[in-house]
């Protein structure tokens, strides 16, 4: 059915059918061939697969190849594999196209901030700053390299002291950009045409808008400076205690009408110096994480995960309405683009996958190509992502499909958990 139903039909069959077998969602590129035995994490799941794939593979219609690549993101390198000789290079999704040719690039351009947030894991970056002529080097690379996208990272990037000039060549080169920022910087010191560079805008909920009186005023002046700009805006919030209190983020929330919220838990630094949460008592967090789902649920609004979360730590039916949302990540996207999807270029002028992993670095340079971060950078990534990060996972379904990583790719790093 699906392969004779337009477009804007075709939904009406996936989303029920990704709502029965939710690892029909997303996945990791490389193929994975599943084990023999049986898995005691996500059973019915694993057999719902075997029975689906076996079903692929003696359909007919050559159409539905190519279908089922362009819906289910988790069975396309099955569906390489099973199929060898079909060509998927036009079976993309229209959203999925403009990331084809284009690359995004997130540059740290300071590790200062005026917050000490205990739990932040940028928290060991060097406290310094991207001068402007390399500022204008990485931008003239980034075009050079197909980068469509541009993001300052920090620190808090409202304290780059050339974050206007960012902007401008933001602007300059025709390129796109989104920031994440504790909001407690005025944005009104940016012009109309800086601001009119950022798509969207992360507001990063902490707890000193709640200590600091002068903090709080500046964090919802930006909020409505940016509606007025036509900036999407973001809400997000770091859960860094089982008990912790989620109604002041929601209070913010509705009062400036966001209709998307994101949560995240405290991941590890590169240094691992830095509070948070020990693998071990992610089940504790259920919770308080169920009723930031609960309430967004209830006032319509779009709730997202920053960071991946193991979906076995949940009851069956949240693990299987998380596994439907668009905005949920049980595996981090850095293996997309080759494993360069989140490029970074830190304050001391180094290449690495993201903060979060602590190899390799790479000096920058201009005569490096994209190509030769997908080598060294992608083969990193790749490796931590088949490493498990629990006994469980070589039990579980969705762990051999590279469906769930279980956590942030920090995680696979650390040397005292």
């Amino acid at each position: 059915m699906l392969a004779d139903c337009p477009e804007e039909q075709a939904w009406e069959l996936v989303v029920p059918l990704r709502k029965h077998m939710p690892f029909l969602h997303e996945g990791y590129s490389p193929a994975v061939a599943l084990p023999e035995g049986s898995f005691d994490v996500f059973p019915e799941w694993a057999e719902q697969y075997k029975a689906a794939m076996a079903s692929l593979g003696q359909e007919a219609d050559p159409r539905l190849p190519g279908v089922c690549y362009r819906y289910f993101n988790a069975l396309r390198s099955d569906l390489k594999t099973m199929y060898p000789h079909y060509d998927f290079s036009d079976c993309l999704r229209e959203e999925e196209k403009s990331f084809v040719s284009s690359h995004q690039l997130m540059v740290f351009v300071t590790g200062v901030c005026n917050l000490q947030c205990p739990y932040c894991f940028s928290s060991d970056i060097e406290h310094t700053y991207i001068s402007a002529d390399d500022l204008r080097r990485i931008f003239a690379w980034a075009a050079k390299n197909d980068c469509s996208m541009v993001t300052p990272c920090g620190g808090e990037p409202m304290l780059y002291p050339h974050i206007g000039l960012f902007f401008d060549l933001v602007a300059d080169y025709g390129m796109r950009t989104y920031m994440a920022s504790n909001c407690t910087m005025p944005l009104s010191r940016l012009t109309p045409k800086q601001l009119g560079t950022i798509d969207v805008l992360t507001c990063h909920m902490t707890e000193s808008l709640w200590k600091r009186q002068e903090y709080m005023k500046t964090f919802c002046e930006n909020l409505q400076l940016a509606q007025q700009m036509g900036i999407k805006i973001i809400a997000r919030a770091n859960i860094v205690s089982p008990n912790e209190e989620t109604e002041p983020w929601f209070e913010l929330v509705e009062r400036y009408g966001l209709d998307t919220f994101y949560i995240s838990t405290p991941i590890p630094s590169g240094a691992h110096d830095n509070l948070y949460i020990d693998p071990a008592t992610f089940a504790s967090y259920v919770p308080v994480i169920k009723r930031c789902i609960g309430r967004c649920r209830e006032r319509h609004i779009n709730i997202g995960f920053a960071k991946p979360i193991p979906l076995c730590i949940f009851d069956r039916e949240t693990a299987s309405w998380l596994m439907q949302s668009d905005r949920f990540l049980p595996l981090c996207n850095n293996h997309e683009d080759g494993g360069t999807r989140n490029a970074c270029i830190s304050p001391d002028m180094h290449i690495e996958p993201c903060p979060g992993v602590p190899r390799p670095r790479i000096p920058f340079s201009e005569s490096i190509t994209w190509k030769d971060l997908e080598t060294q950078l992608g083969a990193e990534i790749h490796r931590a992502l088949q490493k498990p990060l629990f006994e469980r996972c070589s039990r579980c379904f969705l762990s051999q499909r590279r469906i769930c990583q279980g956590a942030c790719l920090s995680y696979k790093y650390l040397t005292k958990a």
